[in-house]
């Protein structure tokens, strides 16, 4: 026969089992992919954001990636697009602008996006919150620049080309 208070501990037992299960749920995938959509919303007819997915830090086309970013003239260029660039490693967590955003985890923008673990993509998403284009190879930044001129939203600022 249980005892109450063999009852009571079962009970608490199965309440911090469930904690700790919620608890590794959020340290393994970060939030849902809802959440996701109500991250990207900050950026929503502000800012166009590029997303660069890579398995590993060390990733090749990571880095060529990002050296293609960092020139003076392509950070000139970013800014006056009004361009976010996101930086996704696979497990690893998630950048804004070269700054490690520590509460976020790239599994759920893995998930949203729908881009496989261990690859890499870049997507652009427009300011209107659509996906404008998405590349597994590594995207120049005058095919990025072109793409977003083109758009009727790329035409509201003056653009040095």
């Amino acid at each position: 026969m249980v005892t109450s208070a063999k009852q009571s501990r079962l009970i608490s037992l199965i309440g911090t089992f469930s904690v700790m299960l919620v608890v590794i749920g959020f340290a393994i995938g970060g939030c849902s992919s809802a959440n996701v959509g109500n991250f990207m919303e900050r950026f929503l007819w502000r800012e166009r954001v590029v997303l660069v997915f890579a398995p590993t830090s060390d990733h090749a086309d990571l880095i060529r990636q990002k050296d293609a970013f960092n020139a003076a003239a392509v950070k000139d260029g970013l800014k006056e697009r009004d361009i976010r660039v996101i930086t996704l490693i696979d497990r690893d967590g998630v950048w804004i602008d070269e700054a490690n955003v520590p509460r976020l985890f790239p599994v759920p923008f893995y998930k949203h996006f729908k881009v496989d673990d261990g690859a890499f993509s870049v997507i652009l998403v427009g300011k209107d919150g659509g996906e404008k284009m998405r590349s597994a190879v590594v995207v120049t930044p005058e095919l990025l620049f072109s793409l977003i001129d083109a758009m009727p939203m790329g035409e509201a600022k003056p653009h040095a080309r």
